[in-house]
Formats: C-alpha cells, sequence, structure tokens
C-alpha cells in the first residue's frame, strides 16, 4: 500500500476524515483497555482546527481512494508538555520535533501505516534541521509502545500531558 501513499499537509477539507479517524481511535483504544483519548473528548474538532491552522497536522491519503488512511500531528519547538521528565532525562537538550495524535483509519490497523507516517514526520524534521525526535504514549497502549521500540525510540522516564495524566516519554537520534 505504500507505493500509493501521498504524505501531505492536512487541509481543511480533511477535517470530517480526521475527525472519523480520531473517533475509531478512541473505539479501538477504549477496545484494548487503554485509557487514552477517553476523556475530555480529546482529540476533537477543535484540537483539529488548531493543528490545521499551525500547519502542524500532516495525512497519508491513499492515493487511490483520495481517503486518509492516518493522521499524525508534528510539532517543531518547546514543547511544554515536554519540559519536566521524572525518573529519567532526555538524551539531550537540541532542538527537536515532537510527534502528537498518531491515528490510522479504521480498517487500515496492521497495515504498518503508523510506522510509515513516523517515518515521513522523522524526514520531515531532517529537511528543517532537526535531529531529536520525542513521542509519548500511555502505558498501557501496547501497539504505541511497540512501534516506538521498533523503530529505535528510547524511553527516557515518564511526564504529565496537560490534563495531567501521566505518560512514557522517548525520544531519538535520527
Amino acid at each position: 500500500m505504500e507505493n500509493n501513499l501521498i504524505f501531505r499537509l492536512a487541509n481543511e477539507s480533511d477535517s470530517k476524515q480526521i475527525l472519523a479517524i480520531y473517533n475509531a481511535g478512541k473505539a479501538f483504544l477504549k477496545a484494548n483497555g487503554v485509557d487514552q483519548w477517553q476523556t475530555d473528548d480529546f482529540p476533537n474538532a477543535q484540537s483539529i482546527e488548531l493543528d490545521l491552522s499551525n500547519g502542524t497536522l500532516y495525512a497519508l491519503e491513499d492515493a487511490t481512494t483520495g481517503d486518509i488512511a492516518s493522521v499524525a500531528t508534528l510539532i517543531f519547538g518547546l514543547d511544554p508538555t515536554y519540559a519536566v521528565i521524572y525518573d529519567g532525562a532526555w538524551a539531550s537538550s537540541e532542538p527537536y520535533a515532537t510527534i502528537h495524535r498518531v491515528a490510522v483509519a479504521q480498517g487500515q490497523n496492521g497495515k504498518g501505516l503508523s510506522q510509515t507516517m513516523l517515518g515521513y514526520c522523522e524526514q520531515v524534521a531532517l529537511s528543517k534541521g532537526v535531529s531529536q525526535m520525542r513521542i509519548d504514549t500511555h502505558k498501557d497502549n501496547k501497539a504505541m509502545l511497540r512501534l516506538v521500540e521498533k523503530l529505535g525510540y528510547t524511553e527516557r522516564g515518564y511526564i504529565f500531558i496537560a490534563d495531567g495524566t501521566k505518560r512514557t516519554a522517548f525520544d531519538k537520534q535520527i
């Protein structure tokens, strides 16, 4: 499928598909007993709008169907969520990019789309001269934990996100 994928910035016309992808992600996490994305209706239409207006929301589009297969938010600069890390330390204090809100469309799980998405995000970071990546996830999100390990991210400790919940934090030199 990767040959049929177009990596691009998401746009306003993608909003409904992206919201459906996030909602499917919420259902997937809930069905797998993961208490992530289960409170405060987040991510939601407002977070999508904010990411679109900031130019940080990326999509993998299936060139054959025109449907969005996967999404992620890629942020450059200091992420306040990562200002304090507990029970560990970041590998570097160099400028970094952060990946948030990775999700795959319903029916597209198991096709390596999250891995492909993170690879493209890393390429964007490198193209901007940034070689440090950071990402976090819920301690019970086994799929994401396997993915970041497979891609060479190293667990560095834990952080607290804006709503006060704890997340396992990782970084990687690319």
